[in-house]
């Protein structure tokens, strides 16, 4: 599967659970366990009925972050809540993660990434995603909606495919999480689908950092988002997250695992947004 440093660079900065995923599916799945999937369909369903309502989530809430490769400043990201839309008892959020190259990195490597995300207000699943990518000479669209009265994730291609119930994508994902009463060492599990495969991911809370930017010092949670694939556990992480420990769980750094080196997005700017 592809695998280039600028997808890195907005995965980290996407936050795009992609990597949280796509990136570590290049392992052939364990045969399937029907006693383990249905502990884990459990809890993912538990995860979803404590999540709370609208928790941290705010309309108009801009995160801007600061991306290195290294020491070599790579570019510039935004994680949006743009505005809430739709009927009642069918309103969504509409998410947004952009990720651009800049500077000497942007010359060398040309990034413009935009993943879009709708997120059911009451739910917390995804109804539905849309990836623009434009990286060096590589490009790729891809619009999936997910129709949860046929159980069927449905791509713009033409393609459907078969889904057990709500399901997270590779942004909704990351405000889901922020939505969970995040404690030192707990668990919670969120079942997620990226690029035509269905997958258990496991958030793993670890225990208190002060993490140092250039808008203060942060008492944060280390959160690392792994990977379940098949019914045997096996899981791979990658991707670290650094969670303020308030109510507001701003991802203040993220940080993925590269062959050689890491990326890594510190928080920079914050605009705030109001509740829905």
């Amino acid at each position: 599967m592809r695998r280039s440093l600028g997808f890195e660079i907005a995965l980290v900065a996407a936050l795009a659970l992609a990597p949280w995923g796509e990136g570590m599916a290049d392992d052939s799945p364990a045969p399937p366990d029907s006693t383990a999937l249905a502990r884990l369909a459990q809890a993912t369903r538990a995860t979803l009925n404590a999540a709370s309502r609208p928790g941290p989530l705010r309309v108009g809430e801009d995160l801007t972050f600061e991306v290195h490769f290294g020491m070599i400043h790579a570019g510039e990201a935004h994680l949006t809540i743009r505005d809430v839309q739709g009927p009642a008892g069918a309103r969504c959020y509409r998410l947004r993660s952009v990720a651009r190259s800049t500077g000497f990195f942007g010359k060398l490597y040309d990034v413009n990434d935009r993943i879009d995300s709708r997120l059911d207000s009451l739910g917390l699943m995804s109804r539905a995603i849309e990836k623009s990518l434009h990286e060096g000479s590589y490009h790729h669209e891809q619009k999936v909606r997910f129709d949860y009265g046929a159980l069927r994730a449905r791509y713009a291609s033409g393609d459907t495919f078969d889904i057990p119930g709500p399901m997270q994508d590779d942004l909704s994902a990351f405000y889901v999480a922020r939505c969970l009463d995040l404690r030192e060492n707990t668990v919670f599990y969120l079942e997620t689908h990226s690029n035509k495969v269905n997958y258990p991911m496991q958030v793993r809370v670890y225990g208190r950092e002060v993490i140092q930017t250039e808008l203060g010092d942060f008492q944060c949670l280390r959160v690392e988002p792994r990977v379940d694939r098949g019914g045997i556990f096996k899981a791979r992480g990658g991707m670290m997250l650094w969670l303020t420990a308030d109510a507001r769980h701003l991802p203040v750094r993220m940080r993925s695992k590269l062959p050689v080196g890491s990326i890594t997005a510190d928080l920079i700017a914050i605009q705030p947004g109001s509740a829905p």
